[in-house]
């Protein structure tokens, strides 16, 4: 038998996970087909999966919920010695489990103790000299303990949404081969402190998934992270930094950041403000104000980021966009929030061909959006559009032509009150499943939207399945 699972369970520990997570071998897949799996066959009483695992089990899951493993697993020490992959995912084991819990499972490549409540982790853990992947993701720890130094193998390190984890480890830059880093959703204490300098030693890392990166400028404080200090790690792949200091947003223009040619996910906050989520329709427009009224001055991309030519999403935050920002051929999402530009049309937002998510958030200068937008041809892949708090915007673009955003879902209209015309052919959007106008538009444009307008007739007659709301 080479895999017995206990209990079925939804979700998985690498659900979201990006493609080169496939290095870490075919422990790391098994672990996700056994989380999601649901076939009830493969449920058996936890006494047969310890017999089982006896007889040449490597991969074995004690996941569901409201079984107590407990009287099992404290069995001193843990008898199967051949199992590779180790999942406690939820399961109700708490901090009273064996010191040598862990101490015979020599070969242990995987080892998932997300939604746990433990706290501690055995010390014996560090002794796993083969073990490649952990996941501590939503448990109570408060810290990760120093054994997890010893595990020089491991590639894979998930201790996100840990609400207690008040602290990055300052031994972080000696797990060498560390390839993928979760570290988001935390304590309120961790999202305010800066990171240590060791997380630049990491050479192999290839994600870095967590709140913005907050960084020091100051000279005297040596063994924290710095700006130029991520220049090192030049496999990275994912990345999120809030850079709101002037020192920093020079350096950013003169392209400190020009090494990390094989980025695919960049997010770059010139100053920390919170990302609204239109869906919700929980959008404070008095925050909103308040922070378009104090906008610091916008940064300018610098050229050097034109090498990275594998983004395939950009999420921006004040910056100045320059007319090459269309060269970026393989981008998927791209979120442009407070960057404000006078002439949309010069970027060519359209003709990227395999964008599928814009989103324009906060310009306070924009009177008028391309008539590119509505040719032919343009945004080819595009699903979601969204449009929000362009304060002076009058007009869209003038018509939808045939050909024209083949593939779009979703047209979010928020908080640009001064439209006060819609384009011709909004029908012809024959994908669109969704139209919502909220807080815009002059009211005679929220009239002809809503039920029995001239527009919403239009639209209806040649896309009968669309949703259209104006609030």
């Amino acid at each position: 038998m080479r895999r017995i699972a206990a209990g079925n369970q939804d979700g998985g520990i690498f659900n979201g996970q990006h493609d080169e997570s496939k290095r870490l071998g075919v422990e790391v897949a098994s672990v996700e087909k056994v989380h999601t799996s649901r076939d009830n066959k493969c449920a058996f009483a936890v006494e047969e999966v310890f017999e089982k695992g006896k007889s040449g089990c490597r991969r074995m899951l004690l996941a569901k919920k409201g079984i107590d493993n407990n009287a099992i697993i404290n069995r001193d020490p843990f008898s199967p010695r051949c199992v590779r992959t180790l999942s406690l995912f939820s399961n109700s084991i708490e901090d009273d489990v064996s010191a040598n819990m862990f101490s015979h499972l020599r070969v242990l490549r995987v080892l998932d103790l997300s939604r746990t409540r433990i706290s501690t982790l055995p010390a014996c853990v560090g002794n796993l000299k083969l073990l490649r992947v952990l996941n501590l993701s939503k448990t109570y720890i408060k810290q990760v303990p120093e054994c997890v130094a010893k595990l020089k193998s491991l590639r894979f390190l998930d201790v996100s949404k840990c609400s207690k984890l008040v602290e990055v480890p300052k031994w972080i830059g000696e797990l060498i081969g560390l390839q993928h880093l979760r570290i988001y959703g935390c304590s309120k204490e961790l999202k305010n402190i800066i990171y240590p300098k060791g997380i630049s030693k990491l050479l192999s890392l290839r994600t870095l998934r967590s709140d913005p990166l907050k960084l020091s400028v100051e000279e005297n404080e040596r063994h924290l992270l710095k700006l130029e200090d991520l220049a090192s790690l030049t496999e990275l792949l994912e990345l999120r930094i809030q850079v709101n200091h002037e020192v920093q947003r020079r350096k950013v223009a003169d392209g400190i950041l020009e090494r990390l040619v094989n980025m695919r996910h960049l997010a770059m906050n010139m100053r920390h403000l919170a990302m609204v989520k239109p869906e919700k329709h929980e959008i404070r427009l008095d925050v909103v104000e308040e922070q378009m009224a104090n906008l610091p001055e916008m940064a300018n991309l610098p050229e050097t980021m034109k090498a990275m030519k594998d983004l395939e999403s950009l999420h921006l935050v004040t910056f100045s966009l320059p007319g090459w920002i269309s060269a970026y051929v393989n981008l998927k999402v791209l979120i442009l929030m407070y960057c404000e530009c006078s002439d949309y049309s010069a970027l060519s937002l359209e003709t990227m061909p395999n964008l599928m998510k814009l989103q324009l958030w906060g310009d306070k200068r924009c009177r008028e959006l391309p008539k590119g937008f509505g040719k032919s041809g343009a945004f080819p892949k595009l699903r979601d559009l969204m449009i929000g708090h362009f304060h002076v915007l009058e007009e869209f673009w003038e018509e939808v032509e045939d050909g024209a955003m083949p593939g779009l879902k979703k047209l979010w209209v928020l908080s640009c009150p001064k439209i006060k015309n819609l384009p011709q052919g909004l029908g012809r959007l024959k994908s669109l499943d969704s139209l919502e106008f909220y807080n815009s538009g002059t009211e005679e444009v929220r009239q002809r939207l809503k039920g029995g307008g001239d527009a919403w007739s239009k639209i209806k007659a040649n896309n009968p399945h669309v949703s259209i709301y104006v609030r």
